[in-house]
């Protein structure tokens, strides 16, 4: 099999001139029922969101699996945070009592990523809210949005 010169046909992409964002230029909002309003004291924070695939095989003329295509599941939509939090944040209630919130990474250029019906997990009843300091809280949420 000859391979063709696709020097001539590949697609050029422009390149991308403007700067990374960076950790300073982004932000948490947190809506506990009231509207959104800024995530108290972020140090850190990673936000995953994974679009499951489903494997699906059918034997192939020789009798061995095949690959044949990958299914979309539901997406996974997950955030850890770290956060120094103490007893006077109106919001460590809200943790502890793991409402249902809306988690929003805002970015530059009005961009975001919004995640909904979340609850965050890993703060045990037990845990004195006084005891609190960088806080490793969480999230899991039902669904997202963005606006890229």
């Amino acid at each position: 099999m000859a391979i063709a010169d696709t020097a001539a046909t590949e697609a050029q992409e422009a390149e991308d001139t403007d700067p990374p964002w960076m950790w300073e230029d982004t932000y948490l909002q947190v809506d506990v029922g009231s509207g959104y309003e800024l995530f108290p004291d972020v140090t850190d924070y990673e936000i995953r969101i994974e679009r499951n695939l489903k494997a699906n095989y059918c034997f192939n003329s020789s009798g061995s699996l095949e690959l044949v295509s990958l299914e979309p599941m539901e997406y996974r939509c997950t955030a850890r945070i770290t956060a120094n939090l103490t007893t006077e944040d109106h919001f460590l209630d809200e943790l502890i009592n793991q409402t249902d919130v809306k988690l929003k990474l805002v970015m530059p250029g009005s961009k975001y990523i919004e995640m909904t019906g979340g609850k965050f997990r890993t703060v045990e009843p037990t845990i004195k809210p006084e005891d609190l300091i960088a806080l490793r809280i969480d999230y899991v949420a039902k669904d997202f949005d963005h606006n890229f």
